[in-house]
């Protein structure tokens, strides 16, 4: 077997520990990594079915383009075929001047992904507006994590979550918000199950208008009803800054 090297899985915001192993060429077999201090070797279905996906048959190895004159009748019966990625760039490029120069700047328009690095976002933004010239340019990076960034930097001074994951082993109280991790991030909702069988009175209070398998395994399941949650929100911290100012423990 060859070495192992660390590195981390690509899906969700947990940020799991691999150690991945292969021929040198193709990685053949990923574990979690027992020293990683968000997972501890353990891994969700999809982080431990990783190598699965990477050196498969079906995954595209070029460039596909369906040609229009091939079928003009039914053009999504044409197979694909396969092309060079210099021969699909050019066939972007022709076919992104022609929109530009018949339908004009505000005719072009880019969705970006927040996957890509910052650096990819800002020659995509850089392309957008300064080669093509049309401000219709977004992210979902700016629908999601903006607003999130903007949020906890009012109500906490940072753009990062003042916490870590060992905050888990300390809690009295875990609050989940709109959040079904335990299908969405069950490696972290696994460290919580162990924190509740160690203490069997930390409390889980879910807030989520469904009845997820979060929610169900919840000491309290607050059915808020859709578009009620900043109230909710504010409730409870109108609570809190009152029980602050009577001394009280909160």
């Amino acid at each position: 077997m060859s070495k192992e090297v660390k590195t981390l899985c690509p899906y969700c915001g947990v940020g799991c520990g691999l150690l991945a192993s292969g021929d040198g060429v193709r990685i053949s077999k990923v574990r979690g990594d027992p020293k990683h201090p968000a997972n501890f070797g353990k891994l969700c279905p999809k982080g431990g079915s990783i190598a699965q996906t990477l050196d498969v048959a079906t995954r595209l190895r070029s460039a596909m383009v369906r040609t229009r004159d091939a079928n003009p009748g039914d053009r999504l019966s044409t197979p694909f075929t396969p092309i060079t990625p210099s021969r699909a760039i050019e066939r972007i490029a022709t076919k992104l001047r022609h929109v530009l120069d018949t339908y004009g700047p505000e005719s072009i328009a880019f969705y970006l992904s927040g996957q890509m690095t910052t650096e990819a976002q800002y020659v995509a933004g850089k392309f957008a507006k300064a080669c093509l010239r049309t401000n219709h340019c977004d992210s979902n990076s700016r629908l999601c994590m903006s607003s999130a960034a903007a949020g906890m930097n009012l109500s906490l001074g940072s753009d990062g979550p003042p916490t870590c994951y060992d905050d888990i082993d300390h809690a009295d109280v875990v609050l989940v918000i709109g959040s079904n991790m335990a299908e969405a991030h069950p490696v972290t909702f696994d460290r919580i199950k162990a924190r509740r069988k160690a203490d069997p009175g930390i409390e889980l209070i879910v807030i989520d208008p469904r009845r997820t398998p979060t929610a169900r395994a919840a000491d309290l399941h607050l059915f808020s009803t859709p578009g009620s949650d900043l109230t909710l929100a504010n409730s409870l911290l109108h609570v809190a800054i009152d029980f602050q100012r009577r001394g009280d423990h909160v």
